[in-house]
């Protein structure tokens, strides 16, 4: 057994490093899940870092006790949170806690895993990093992944077959669909404020090339009792257009930016006069805002009571209109050839099963 172990460890020494980030609050139920499925993986070169966004559940003595099963594995740490709890914006505490995780990670390569999800594939790690190692000139690599409900559907998720701007304009990934290079999270590319799942891929992919594989190799659990699936539908655009406003600052893949955020400007527009009700529910949202450039959300407040605000809306929306109308069509033109052969495989029933 000595000597296995001793083989494993060289093994392990000429491997490179994945750092495997795991961001929890108050999910003591799925965290197990989690943080099995990245130990049940083939590629064992990798350390864990779990990021507890100050949980009150018992999550921190489960994590303690892997800590302690794992120590040359697994470490933590636990961030403090504001006594008042009205305080809270849960898109700037998830991305705070990220930051503060990346600090702390020491791999050559990077993956961020959320407390409910897990990944499903023993195989995620090592085909990434293979293909990573043999591929300088990709950043990221990322696989399909499937969307886990509380009634037991799945619906799965498959990359298109470009990356980039074009990838950006329209579809969505989860962050853990992807393993990427830890150059991808130097500071001069993180946004302003956020470094979620969204935000972290806008990074990736103004970064470099990304690997697509229709492989499902992560579950991402629809919980409705999360805070996200619980917020308001105004609030949930807010958080798409606080993106949108980092993004515009960052200046890079600014018309697919434009195109991707098409759909929450016009929400947000369109129910301007609610947000202006209730102002005092978006209070924390608004005051951050006012910090940075590019400040949309404050322009659509004051669209019904200042003229240049609504032209400067009203403009933007255009251009978000034209761009998202653009890579729409650009997107239907790349599709179109796939999208015959399998008009034709059908009529030729060459998809049954001989």
């Amino acid at each position: 057994q000595r000597t296995a172990n001793s083989e494993q460890r060289t093994a392990n020494s000429e491997q490179p490093l994945l750092s495997v980030l795991i961001i929890s609050y108050n999910e003591k139920d799925y965290l197990p899940y989690a943080i099995d499925s990245c130990l049940s993986q083939t590629f064992q070169n990798f350390e864990i870092v779990i990021g507890d966004d100050g949980s009150d559940d018992g999550s921190l003595d489960l994590i303690k006790d892997y800590c302690t099963k794992y120590p040359d594995k697994i470490k933590y740490f636990q961030m403090d949170r504001p006594a008042n709890k009205e305080e809270i914006v849960p898109l700037f505490r998830v991305s705070n806690v990220i930051r503060n995780g990346l600090t702390k990670t020491n791999g050559k390569y990077i993956t961020i895993l959320s407390g409910d999800d897990y990944f499903c594939d023993n195989k995620k790690f090592a085909d990434a990093i293979t293909f990573l190692e043999a591929h300088n000139n990709y950043v990221s690599y990322a696989s399909a992944f499937k969307w886990v409900y509380d009634d037991g559907r799945e619906v799965v998720t498959y990359p298109p077959n470009y990356s980039g701007s074009l990838f950006w304009s329209r579809y969505y990934l989860h962050a853990a669909s992807f393993i990427f290079r830890s150059s991808v999270f130097n500071e001069s590319n993180l946004l302003n404020r956020i470094c979620d799942d969204t935000g972290i891929i806008f990074m990736a992919l103004h970064e470099g090339e990304t690997k697509f594989d229709n492989a499902v190799t992560f579950a991402y659990r629809q919980r409705e009792d999360s805070l996200y699936h619980s917020a308001m539908k105004i609030e949930k655009m807010i958080h798409e257009l606080v993106l949108f406003q980092d993004c515009l600052c960052f200046g890079k893949m600014r018309w697919s930016t434009y195109s991707r955020y098409y759909n929450p400007l016009m929400f947000l527009y369109q129910h301007r006069k609610e947000l202006n009700d209730n102002l005092n529910l978006y209070i924390k949202y608004i005051e951050s805002c006012e910090k940075y450039p590019n400040n949309i959300l404050g322009e659509i407040i004051k669209a019904d009571s200042n003229a240049k605000s609504k032209k400067f809306i009203e403009n933007l929306i255009f251009k978000t209109k034209l761009a998202w109308k653009f890579f729409s069509a650009v997107i239907r033109i790349r599709n179109f050839p796939s999208r015959v052969i399998r008009y034709l495989k059908r009529k030729l029933g060459l998809n049954k099963a001989n």
